[in-house]
């Protein structure tokens, strides 16, 4: 379960880098590189119930020109309000609706107990800014626990998934596959490292779209929870 206390502040650093190619026919016509790292900062403002609770959200440092409302963080400058729960649902999230990317939660944690090789899902849905309806179904297997951060141990969770339309779009063909691997700690309650990679695949008559990218997430502080000495990135 996530656990916070009052006034916590955590720093993660984020890593995103892209590769877009676009076809016509079989010949390749462009080619789009993109990277981006910025830093943000989430600080608990609230707790409610004991299983609920706010933060407010801001970006310190952006490196890169993409905007990062695409990742549902908020532009420096900006600050976000966002309440979960303790298994990661997102119940509010400043005044975006709750069929937005921003109620996509960031990570999956089981309902109930589980053991190492033990698997669960996680199904949700949002609208692209176009309004185009997508659906992931996301599975999560626990592959056991590693030693982390300051005396505790992370739950080394796998993930596998794929978005898809939820619509049937004339002549519009789109599908990603999602991978990836999060480190939890335990006794902490937050997320130490994340890395999410996907492929994505649009074809729109003779246009057709393949898009490869990835997303790293890294806690740097409270400092001495860090999960990699080195500050290389696995994007």
């Amino acid at each position: 379960r996530m656990k916070v206390t009052q006034g916590q502040i955590e720093k993660t650093k984020f890593n995103s880098a892209s590769k877009t190619e676009a076809y016509e026919g079989e010949s390749l016509t462009n080619t789009i590189e993109e990277s981006i790292e910025f830093l943000a900062k989430a600080e608990v403002t609230q707790i409610i119930l004991g299983d609920e609770f706010t933060e407010r959200v801001t970006t310190s440092k952006k490196d890169g020109q993409i905007d990062l409302h695409d990742f549902a963080m908020p532009e420096p400058g900006e600050e976000l309000m966002m309440t979960y729960n303790s298994t990661g649902k997102i119940l509010k999230a400043g005044g975006y609706p709750p069929e937005s990317l921003y109620f996509v939660p960031p990570v999956s944690l089981p309902d109930e107990k589980v053991r190492v090789g033990d698997t669960w899902n996680l199904n949700t849905h949002w609208l692209t800014e176009q309004g185009v309806p997508l659906n992931l179904q996301l599975l999560s297997i626990l592959k056991g626990f590693v030693e982390c951060g300051i005396k505790d141990m992370c739950a080394d969770i796998e993930l596998s998934g794929e978005v898809t339309i939820d619509s049937n779009l004339s002549g519009v063909s789109f599908k990603s596959i999602w991978k990836g691997r999060i480190l939890f700690a335990v006794a902490r309650g937050s997320m130490l490292w994340s890395l999410v990679e996907s492929h994505e695949s649009w074809t729109s008559e003779k246009v057709h779209r393949e898009v490869r990218s990835c997303l790293e997430s890294t806690l740097v502080e409270p400092i001495g929870w860090s999960v990699w000495n080195d500050d290389s990135h696995k994007c």
